[in-house]
């Protein structure tokens, strides 16, 4: 089987080859899937990750959170531990630019959030099977994060990003659910059936 990092690299390519009326169709799927589906509607406090670059815009996710009174967290990153810690905001502008450009929390302007308060967490990533595993952009950081975390995760990705197969690790966390633009995949019947 391939490496972590050769199917990482491909999958990039494969997002960034996607032109601008495939990304905005997909974006659009997503988010409507998102919130028409129970993970959502139940959830009271959401934990996500400020989208650049390749990555599925989250900017509307969090603008719905804040008109419907839901509460959203973002991570911060430390990167000596590779550890998150997760905060919550009510506006963009308690955001700084943080490591290699993300936009990530102002500690001193936002409320640290513990994990068992996040509800529901999306999770980035650029690879998956539908089982549930993945491969994120290589830091392990979300690893780490879920490795106790008991609340529900999802990922959103085009089908483009969907694998047969993809190497994981024991320590690698899969996610519960993932929604595509055709699909919500309950993750852990495909595991059962592995």
């Amino acid at each position: 089987m391939r490496s972590k990092e050769k199917i990482r690299q491909e999958a990039q390519e494969t997002l960034k080859s996607l032109n601008n009326t495939r990304r905005s169709s997909v974006t659009q799927l997503l988010h409507d899937r998102l919130f028409d589906s129970d993970l959502w509607k139940k959830a009271e406090s959401i934990g996500v990750t400020m989208s650049q670059d390749i990555e599925w815009d989250t900017y509307p996710i969090i603008n719905r959170a804040w008109r419907e009174k839901k509460m959203i967290s973002v991570p911060k990153a430390t990167h000596k531990t590779r550890q998150m810690t997760f905060y919550a905001i009510t506006s963009f502008d308690q955001l700084e630019e943080g490591y290699i450009g993300i936009q990530e929390p102002i500690e001193e302007k936002a409320t640290e959030i513990k994990k068992q308060e996040i509800d529901l967490l999306i999770v980035p990533g650029v690879a998956f099977t539908k089982a549930g595993y993945r491969i994120g952009f290589g830091g392990g950081f979300y690893d780490r994060f879920l490795a106790d975390y008991t609340g529900e995760t999802v990922s959103l990705i085009a089908t483009e990003q969907l694998y047969n197969n993809l190497p994981h690790d024991e320590y690698d966390q899969p996610v519960n659910y993932i929604i595509t633009d055709q699909d919500l995949i309950h993750c852990d019947k495909n595991r059962k059936e592995s």
